[in-house]
């Protein structure tokens, strides 16, 4: 179950962060809860993607391996890396 709950966690993270992808990962959990046969949100099988993120992946990670989760820098848009950013 931890690779699924890892994919649902990234699926969030995109869905939050990256601009124009919301609808084709709203398509993609309607269709898992479709196969699933858990459209109803009260359903126990029902994905709801508010429920993961980067908070439970890291409490996840703390649990499965108990080490904290390493505290990452953000990145830095810096003018000269641009080139490497955009490709």
């Amino acid at each position: 179950m931890d690779r699924f709950d890892n994919t649902m966690d990234a699926l969030s993270i995109m869905k939050e962060h990256v601009p124009g992808i919301a609808d084709v990962i709203d398509k993609h959990i309607d269709a898992i809860n479709r196969e699933r046969d858990a459209e109803s949100i009260g359903d126990k099988d029902h994905i709801d993607l508010s429920k993961y993120g980067a908070e439970r992946a890291k409490t996840a990670y703390e649990r499965r391996t108990g080490h904290r989760a390493p505290k990452e820098e953000p990145l830095k848009a810096e003018p000269e890396n641009a080139e490497i950013l955009l490709t």
